[in-house]
């Protein structure tokens, strides 16, 4: 855990509690302004950390050493895959979610009239079906995905390596009703995913933290809970020294000599982004916990642009270079977008489901509900199998037509699949093999994702074991 670990107190209801990894001077009046600003602009920017991405973290996550560096992306705010490697032609095909039957119809028609291929020969002496489109993987980003497809009118297969679907969602329960999970353990709500748990039926089964309970940060052996409001941030939050609220304050404002430009040239670290913007102090005790917790690695060496975009996106709104001038210009874009017509008539019931800002969610069952809900969604009244547990990918092939064949390991032998669309939601190391023949370059890149090795643990404890002001607050 190295010299600082995070614990999330905000739970879901019932038994089903994630523990979430670590995770010019004008007069006092103006300066304890600036404080206010500039602190409470990094509780927000530490809101984000513990919760930046559709699908993140593990019950508990462990640093394996302190030089060990990750390249894992977390989601975003849709339901776009992880490591989705596509080819052929695009999957949607032009059809969106507002797209009227009739032109849908057509356009399907269109798509499938230009997926007409010979399969003799494309499995390579094995049974040879024709699809429109293959999804290999079934966890977060296949079943999004697969669902999507199968929504906009496509003739889909979901192929998944277990016996079961879920992927790395892997909800457990025990006899006496405990519920826990050994993969991710919660979601950052968007309209996106509550409109997709909408769409399974699942909607009532959702859960949701309570978002006015702290997060916590473990140093020098005592918990400090973050705080959650602006006078709290300068006034009685005691883990960042007076000095240290000052420095992250000027910086948030974007005031120079403390504020300064980013290196030009070279990827900015995470480290040296924070630091650069809210001084070491901040970084060290409270930023640093929640990135090495939601990664399992090395804030030294992860690029700030791809692991926190929407945290570096500031930066390129704002008119001083500050997170404030930037937060601010990001707040007004997104109250227009959410508030226009077109994204609520495309989000519809998911802009309604939307819970109070900074709540986590999962689902009654836990978040491999979701995958459960797909299978059984794709699998109904449909005269063949549209996801399929225990087909484990042997082989890619490329073809003259743009067309690809995929070839399964399967409890009935091997079976093959041919569409001109195919997408790999597998982790990069399982995916590049795959990929040595069809896509080279993009196999190249996959076999220098390093994943780090993380242990998942989960604690859980009888309410009457806790104290009367902790469990009152659940």
């Amino acid at each position: 855990w190295g010299q600082t670990k995070t614990m999330a107190s905000a739970a879901p209801p019932r038994s089903h509690i994630p523990l979430l990894p670590r995770e010019g001077r004008r007069g006092m009046k103006s300066n304890i302004m600036l404080l206010i600003i500039g602190t409470a602009i990094a509780v927000s920017i530490i809101g984000t950390m513990g919760s930046s991405g559709s699908f993140i973290g593990t019950s508990a996550s462990i640093r394996a050493s302190k030089g060990c560096a990750s390249s894992i992306a977390t989601m975003g705010h849709s339901t776009a895959p992880l490591h989705h490697v596509r080819f052929g032609r695009n999957f949607h095909n032009g059809i969106s979610p507002a797209d009227s039957s009739r032109e849908k119809l057509m356009r399907r028609e269109r798509f499938v009239a230009n997926a007409k291929v010979a399969a003799a020969g494309g499995g390579g002496g094995v049974p040879v079906e024709e699809v429109e489109a293959i999804v290999v993987g079934s966890g977060v980003s296949g079943s999004s995905l697969a669902f999507h497809l199968h929504q906009s009118g496509l003739d889909v297969v979901c192929a998944e390596a277990n016996d079961k679907v879920g992927g790395n969602l892997i909800s457990k329960t025990n006899d006496d009703g405990f519920l826990w999970e050994e993969g991710p353990n919660t979601f950052q709500p968007t309209p996106q995913i509550m409109r997709f748990a909408h769409d399974l039926g699942i909607a009532d089964d959702l859960v949701f933290a309570n978002p006015t309970l702290p997060r916590l940060v473990y140093w020098d052996e005592k918990l400090w809970p973050l705080p959650m409001k602006p006078l709290d941030a300068v006034f009685n939050f005691g883990l960042i020294s007076w000095p240290g609220k000052i420095r992250a304050g000027l910086g948030a404002l974007g005031i120079p000599p403390i504020w300064q430009p980013p290196p030009q040239g070279r990827e900015e670290s995470i480290q040296e982004f924070v630091t650069r913007h809210l001084g070491e102090e901040t970084f060290t005790k409270v930023i640093d916990p929640f990135v090495s917790g939601v990664y399992a690695g090395d804030p030294q060496k992860l690029a700030i642009r791809a692991a926190l975009k929407k945290i570096y996106a500031l930066e390129q709104l704002s008119s001083t270079g500050g997170f404030i001038p930037g937060a601010a210009v990001r707040i007004a874009q997104k109250q227009e977008e959410e508030n226009s017509e077109q994204f609520k008539k495309e989000w519809r019931e998911g802009v309604g489901l939307m819970p109070p800002g900074g709540s986590l969610g999962s689902f009654k069952n836990g978040l491999m509900q979701m995958a459960e809900a797909t299978e059984k969604v794709l699998n109904k009244d449909s005269d063949k199998q549209r996801v399929r547990v225990g087909w484990k990918l042997k082989d890619v092939k490329k073809h003259d037509d743009n067309t690809y064949t995929a070839v399964f390991s399967t409890p009935e032998g091997d079976r093959a699949l041919k569409a001109p669309a195919l997408a790999i939601t597998a982790p990069a190391h399982r995916a590049q093999p795959f990929l040595e023949n069809v896509a080279p370059k993009a196999g190249e890149i996959l076999s220098k994702i390093y994943y780090p090795p993380v242990a998942s643990v989960t604690l859980a404890y009888p309410r009457e074991a806790l104290r009367d002001d902790v469990s009152q607050r659940r």
